[in-house]
């Protein structure tokens, strides 16, 4: 049994074929003095402050693939090799040995992002590191998680979780991907009571529903608030300002002349500004106007602090360029994004209602992964998959509520998609039943007999980009 750096037993923390690496602040903290970086010390300082302004914990959880038989650099110079193990029994403490520019690399992953590796070896295996706000920097490589077995899991389970009819066939590889992206840090993340996690991924993991792993018992979204970083220092972590605080712009139109039309999108952009943020305190800029002149222009007015679009987003693989938001007028491409003048001055959060991603591909994950870069807002939160306008409409009222009583905008997504899974927001007919009221829907959802809003289709696709709180 590897022992915990306090000296209190892990058994149990890590599964088989698991390497156990524990922390020294200290040594990191002089390793990044030595070397003259800060990233470290940046990070829990700013994880420190977090917690400090919302009382919410946060951890950061880089999960990278490897080479099955990389080396780890000492505090030396030496490069020790990795103990492979082979049974619980087994374990054995191999001191914090991630040092020097590989550690760098971790906490940057900006390089890894932008310039993946051309190559992918289905051998390599999985890595995580996480860093709390207390400073613990720990690390786990599992032998046994390859990228073709982790790979694998991941495509069943995203099969499972998009396929309402599937029923309950997501929960296996649900549980596989949870022992192997969350079980290791169970310990860790429970002994320091994180609530707030924000993964940094690797190819092709991007576009992974993690609120909807689960460990047996409850999903992810049930225990902790998540969502998704390209890496730290991409990421704008700027002065916290607390979500109810921002002025908001709701935006969409219900028919495109080349799109799948809409018919609840201008419903549900006219209610989250006119009855729900605020007590109506938001604005709307519907069909017609739904331009990016007159998002300019409403900017340049008020300084909005939450814009929401309510319209098809869609990340396709090749060039940036075939990635797109759809305006009423036309399509701003990805690599167009900065026309929106979001981050002039940053806003504190873009919503996208209706964008989707595919899965596994590299550059649409860039694309979904990379919109809070692109467009300069500090978080984004997009759906990874087309939803239906009833369930995106539930799951959108409910953002809103919540984002008014938390302090974290990740937090607010958690309550939404939990108001979904437990059957607080569901459809009757041609009402949506939401936690402040009912909400009459187009007269085309009264006919589609949805119901039941809870599997992890309708809400777990949704993930929040950039920075969470």
């Amino acid at each position: 049994t590897a022992p915990d750096p306090d000296g209190s037993d892990v058994s149990g923390r890590c599964p088989p074929d698991c390497d156990y690496a524990d922390d020294s602040e200290e040594r990191d903290e002089a390793l990044a003095e030595a070397t003259g970086t800060t990233n470290l010390v940046q990070i829990k300082a700013k994880l420190e402050k977090i917690f400090e302004q919302t009382s919410v914990n946060p951890a950061l959880v880089y999960a990278f693939f490897v080479p099955a038989d990389a080396v780890s650099p000492n505090l030396d110079g030496s490069l020790v090799k990795e103990n492979k193990l082979k049974t619980k029994a087994d374990k054995a403490t191999t001191q914090w040995e991630f040092k020097g520019d590989r550690l760098i690399d971790f906490l940057n992953a900006e390089d890894r992002f932008f310039n993946p590796n051309e190559a992918l070896d289905d051998d390599d295996v999985l890595e995580l590191v996480m860093v709390t706000a207390k400073g613990k920097v720990v690390r786990y490589r599992l032998a046994n998680a390859t990228r073709s077995k982790v790979m694998a899991e991941a495509r069943k389970f995203v099969r499972g979780v998009t396929n309402v009819r599937s029923g309950t066939t997501y929960i296996k590889p649900a549980q596989y991907l949870y022992d192997v992206f969350l079980r290791p840090l169970e310990a860790d993340l429970e002994k320091e009571n994180i609530k707030n996690i924000s993964f940094i991924m690797d190819d092709g993991l991007r576009s992974l529903p993690i609120a909807a792993l689960h460990d047996g018992e409850k999903f992810v979204v049930e225990k902790y608030s998540v969502g998704l970083m390209p890496s730290f220092s991409l990421t704008n972590v700027s002065e916290y300002v607390e979500p109810s605080n921002n002025l908001l712009l709701a935006m969409g139109a219900s028919e495109f002349p080349d799109q799948i039309d809409l018919p609840a999108a201008s419903l549900e952009a006219r209610l989250i500004a006119n009855e729900i943020w605020q007590n109506g305190g938001g604005d709307a800029l519907l069909n017609q106007r739904f331009t990016v002149k007159e998002l300019i222009e409403a900017r340049s007015r008020k300084p909005y602090g939450i814009i929401h679009l309510a319209t098809h987003g869609d990340f396709r693989s090749g060039a940036t360029g075939e990635s797109y938001i759809q305006f009423k007028n036309e399509r701003v491409a990805f690599n167009d994004l900065q026309r929106l003048q979001l981050g002039n001055p940053p806003i504190e959060l873009l919503v996208l209602s209706a964008c989707r991603t595919a899965f596994g591909d590299r550059d649409a994950e860039l694309g979904f992964a990379g919109l809070a870069l692109a467009s300069g807002a500090k978080s984004v939160i997009g759906s990874i998959w087309s939803v239906d306008d009833a369930g995106t409409m539930g799951l959108m009222t409910g953002l809103y509520e919540a984002l008014q009583i938390n302090p974290t905008k990740a937090q607010a997504l958690q309550q939404a998609q939990i108001a979904l899974l437990h059957g607080e927001v569901r459809q009757e007919g041609a009402q949506l039943i939401t936690q402040k009221g009912a909400i009459l829907l187009p007269p085309e959802y009264a006919q589609l007999g949805l119901s039941d809003l809870s599997h992890p289709y309708y809400w777990s696709g949704f993930t929040i980009v950039g920075n969470p709180w």
